[in-house]
């Protein structure tokens, strides 16, 4: 009983820590997502910006 509890306590943890690392790759991955989404979308919004207002509105 006690061996056993004590294996599962283990195996709590080291879910727990691979989870975690999951989760921050995760984290990492969406973080870099956004940024190049912004990145992009800024890009896209300079090169419109040279043309008049009306069209950056309608394109958007």
């Amino acid at each position: 009983m006690h061996v056993d509890y004590a294996i599962s306590k283990r195996r709590r943890l080291t879910d727990c820590a691979n989870n975690r690392r999951k989760t921050h790759d995760a984290c990492k991955l969406s973080m870099t997502l956004v940024m190049t989404t912004c990145a992009r979308l800024g890009g896209l919004l300079n090169r419109r910006s040279s043309k008049p207002e009306s069209a950056t509105m309608t394109s958007l």
